[in-house]
Order: structure tokens, then C-alpha cells, then sequence
């Protein structure tokens, strides 16, 4: 049970955005997203309040409701369906990509492909950048993506299509993702916060944070020569 009601709740997230998507979808004053992005914020406001210990589980439950309505309502971009909450299916897509343009040395498959690493780059910053946070400011770290969210807010306010023609709003949806994940791992396995405090801020951490860090930056940079 303890894992099944975070399930469900992804579930539900699922249908309340779709559901969100249809009543909403054709309104003027204010894009569909928009209103996701601003209950996904709110839930992680609230959040931010919760005590650690007891409630552990009430926040991974609303963690994985919060991650279903991100997932679901930001899908594509520059015509390719992308995940901003997990890496798998962005790694299998990106890497077929990258298959596609060695056989078939297309330009436009290396780009689309570089793509879906740029985003996998961010997310793991977002894990790394999660990691600190949850260290230093501990249940108040889920603030750091509400934060971006707004921001992503605010872009789509002044040019709604920019989710589908743009990277940076899939980027900042995968890094505030990144962090949102942390925040769930040490809330269903609290034996993290000792891995956290006695593994993680030693050289190797900073090492593997400074890697990840020129990956993304040469991700971005080949992205553009080839455009």
C-alpha cells in the first residue's frame, strides 16, 4: 500500500490534466498550462511546509501527483516526444536518433537527438542540484522548482507556443524534475539522507556535478553550430 497510493496518484495526476487540457483548452484569457503549472506550483508550496519524518509519504504521494501533471501536459518539442520527470525513454529515443544519423548521416537526426541528451543533461543536474539542496535547506528545497515553474509560467504567458519551438522550457522543466525526484527518493527511503550526508559531499560529488555541467553546455553548443 505504501507504494501503490503514489501509483495511483501519477494516476490521477494523469487524468486531472488531460481533464484540465480539455475545459480549458480553447480559453483566451489564460493558456491550459499555464493553470497546471500554477497548481503544480501551489502543491509544492505547500509542500515546502511539511515537516520531514511522519509525513514522509503525504509528500511522495503529492510529488508523484505533481510529476503526472507535468509529464502529461508537456509532451513535445520541435515535433518530438519528450519526458521531462524520468530518462529512459528520452535515452532509447535520442540514442535510436543518434543510430538513425550514423546509417543515415542526416544532420537533422544528430540534432533531434542531441536534443533528448540536452534534456537527460538537465535532469541529472537537477538530481545533482536536488541533492545539496535537500542537504542545506532540506523540505524547503522543493521551493527551488516551484521557482522555475513559475519562470516557465511566465514564458508561456508571453508566448505560448514557445513550449513546443524552444528548449529552454523542457530544459527547466527536466532540471526542477531532477529536483522533485530527490525530494521523493528521500522521502520513501529516509536511509538517502545518511548516503547524502556521508557519500556525496566529497570530491567525487563536485566532480561528477562539474562533468554533467560541460556535458549540458556542449550538448547545447553543438545543438546550435548544426542548426
Amino acid at each position: 500500500l505504501r507504494y501503490l497510493i503514489p501509483i495511483l496518484a501519477f494516476a490521477a495526476g494523469v487524468l486531472v490534466a488531460d481533464w484540465m487540457q480539455r475545459k480549458w483548452k480553447h480559453s483566451r484569457a489564460i493558456h491550459w498550462r499555464q493553470l497546471v503549472l500554477g497548481l503544480e506550483c501551489a502543491l509544492l508550496f505547500v509542500i515546502g511546509f511539511i515537516p520531514s519524518g511522519a509525513w514522509d509519504a503525504s509528500v511522495n504521494i503529492l510529488v508523484s501527483f505533481v510529476c503526472a501533471l507535468q509529464v502529461e501536459s508537456f509532451r513535445t518539442m520541435h515535433g518530438l516526444t519528450y519526458a521531462t520527470t524520468m530518462c529512459t525513454g528520452n535515452l532509447r529515443s535520442g540514442t535510436e536518433l543518434l543510430f538513425r544519423y550514423f546509417e543515415e548521416k542526416n544532420p537533422h537526426l544528430l540534432r533531434s537527438g542531441l536534443k533528448y541528451y540536452a534534456i537527460i543533461a538537465v535532469f541529472i543536474l537537477g538530481a545533482a542540484a536536488g541533492f545539496y539542496a535537500n542537504h542545506l535547506l532540506q523540505e524547503r528545497s522543493v521551493w527551488i522548482p516551484c521557482g522555475i515553474l513559475i519562470i516557465v509560467f511566465l514564458l508561456l504567458r508571453r508566448r505560448p507556443s514557445l513550449n513546443k519551438e524552444n528548449i529552454i522550457i523542457p530544459s527547466c522543466l527536466a532540471f526542477s524534475s531532477g529536483v522533485m525526484i530527490c525530494i521523493s527518493i528521500f522521502s520513501l527511503i529516509p536511509e538517502a539522507t545518511y548516503l547524502i550526508k556521508n557519500y556525496f559531499f566529497i570530491f567525487p560529488g563536485f566532480l561528477v556535478t562539474f562533468i554533467f555541467i560541460v556535458l549540458y553546455f556542449l550538448t547545447i553548443s553543438l545543438n546550435m553550430l548544426l542548426e
